[in-house]
């Protein structure tokens, strides 16, 4: 996949949070007897991060069926969670999936939520939740012919609700199955190096469903 120096840097800054995450995680594991795993085999309470795949995302906005009239992509993602309680957490997550434009091109569309989680059913190993918070998307293509490069970029905010259920296979690993409703307006515009404001905005909403795979980051006590 295609992305631009924004996405790379932003994409970058992510994965450094998720290794420092994990090396913090080792180093607690090493630190016998005063680092454990949770006392409960399924409560949430404490940091999280895990992996998505396979990503889809299917484009529902009026703004993609002219100039951006892509289809449904794949791809993958990356999250992270911290949870104050078993019931209530902090979650972020980052996705790309691939899409192909009915004039042939490939679009990357780069995916960022920040929110909340509310957890149902804590005591039990199946557990259904729903979420909801901010959202940043933007949809990029670019062309390199010969040393020149052709790119096009639209990107705006907006906001999310997703609805999930997680089974929690021990106290390290839990799996997932997440739908995410994305509402959102694309309000800026890259051509080339010129960068404009889109008059009216353009909907770029979505529908989003993913398997996730997560670590369960060892407590301190």
């Amino acid at each position: 996949m295609r992305s631009s120096n924004d996405t790379i840097r932003a994409s970058a800054a992510f994965a450094a949070v998720v290794l420092l995450l994990a090396c913090l995680a080792s180093a607690a594991g090493a630190q016998e007897p005063s680092t454990r795993w949770r006392m409960s085999r399924y409560g949430r309470t404490g940091a999280e991060i895990w992996a998505e795949f396979p990503l889809t995302t299917t484009p529902l906005g009026d703004g993609y069926e002219d100039d951006y009239d892509i289809g449904s992509g794949l791809g993958f993602g990356f999250g992270i969670l911290f949870a104050f309680s078993d019931k209530i957490a902090l979650e972020g997550r980052m996705g790309q999936t691939e899409h192909r434009s009915q004039d042939g091109r490939l679009w990357d569309l780069d995916q960022y939520y920040a929110g909340f989680r509310y957890m149902f059913r804590y005591e039990e190993p199946i557990q259904p939740y729903v979420a909801a918070g901010g959202a940043r998307m933007s949809l990029e293509w670019a062309e390199d012919d010969g040393g020149v490069s052709d790119f096009e970029r639209i990107w705006g905010f907006g906001a999310y609700g997703s609805v999930g259920v997680d089974y929690v296979l021990s106290r390290q690993w839990v799996v997932g199955l997440r739908a995410n409703y994305t509402w959102l307006k694309y309000s800026r515009a890259n051509i080339g190096t010129e960068e404009s404001d889109l008059e009216d905005g353009i909907d770029g909403s979505s529908l989003g469903f993913s398997l996730s795979l997560h670590y369960r980051i060892p407590l301190a006590w």
